[in-house]
């Protein structure tokens, strides 16, 4: 989840989308629900269940409510992934300063 975060926040930092109020609303919702996913994994970490003769397990219960979560809700990130890119993208044809795709299709031969 952190992964996507990242690249959720650098996609909109190369296109200046994260100067925009609802970019950075989204952005930061996000990083709350990973930081959900980053305290459900310390849980199961740190909340340890003791077995017979000193052994020790993650915590089962805190684990599948983990994954559990990330099932119901993987694909609300990569729905917000994808619209990063294809705004990126749009951004990119739109805008001359950063882009000049004339050049770049004159270059490889195909008419604008």
């Amino acid at each position: 989840m952190r992964l996507l975060l990242g690249l959720c926040s650098k996609i909109a930092h190369a296109t200046g989308a994260d100067q925009v109020p609802a970019v950075r609303e989204t952005l930061g919702k996000i990083a709350a629900i990973e930081s959900v996913i980053a305290g459900l994994v310390n849980g199961q970490i740190h909340a340890f269940e003791t077995w017979p003769e000193g052994y020790v397990c993650f915590n089962r219960r805190i684990m599948y409510a983990g994954l559990d979560w990330c099932t119901q809700n993987y694909t609300k990130f990569v729905d917000e992934l994808r619209e990063f890119c294809v705004a990126a993208h749009e951004n990119f044809l739109v805008r001359d300063d950063l882009w000049d795709l004339r050049t770049e299709y004159k270059a490889f031969g195909r008419p604008l």
